[in-house]
């Protein structure tokens, strides 16, 4: 596309320069032009406000409803423990051929462990941005093109 766009155009510059000479073509040239422009910019302007936060924090536990219960101790002839493979876990034989004995009961504290809250209160600093308009003038170098018409004819 593109080169037949190249020779199209050399095609019509060719066709164009033929027969022309007696007109008058411009001199131009290029100038650097210093203007004065009003630019605007959006700045963020910060804007904090101080709030005082209330927190619960957990501090520690400590025991409530508290009961005794009876337990039986550890090592004795209660289902679950003592005469394994004997009577309740996988029963083999009678279970009138062996006497079961009787726990030895001891008796144990269970509270209920509940959380200890104290309240403490801080500062917390909230920020947000507010936007602002900022306007200044500002010397810019444009670039501008100067034509003169030849005076001498050909």
């Amino acid at each position: 596309m593109r080169t037949v766009l190249f020779f199209l155009l050399c095609g019509y510059s060719a066709v164009a320069g033929h027969g022309y000479h007696h007109h008058k073509h411009p001199r131009c040239t290029r100038e650097i032009e210093t203007v004065t422009r009003n630019l605007c910019r959006l700045e963020l302007e910060k804007s904090c406000t101080t709030e005082t936060k209330t927190f619960v924090k957990i501090t520690g536990f400590e025991d409530k409803d508290c009961k005794e219960i009876e337990i039986c101790k550890h090592g004795y002839g209660y289902y679950g423990h003592g005469y394994h493979g004997h009577g309740y876990h996988g029963y083999h034989g009678k279970r009138e051929a062996h006497e079961l004995k009787e726990c030895e009961k001891e008796t144990k504290e269970i509270c209920k462990k509940v959380p200890v809250k104290e309240e403490v209160t801080k500062d917390v600093e909230f920020c947000k941005g507010i936007p602002k308009k900022v306007c200044e003038d500002k010397e810019l170098q444009v670039p501008r093109i100067v034509c003169q018409e030849d005076e001498a004819e050909e």
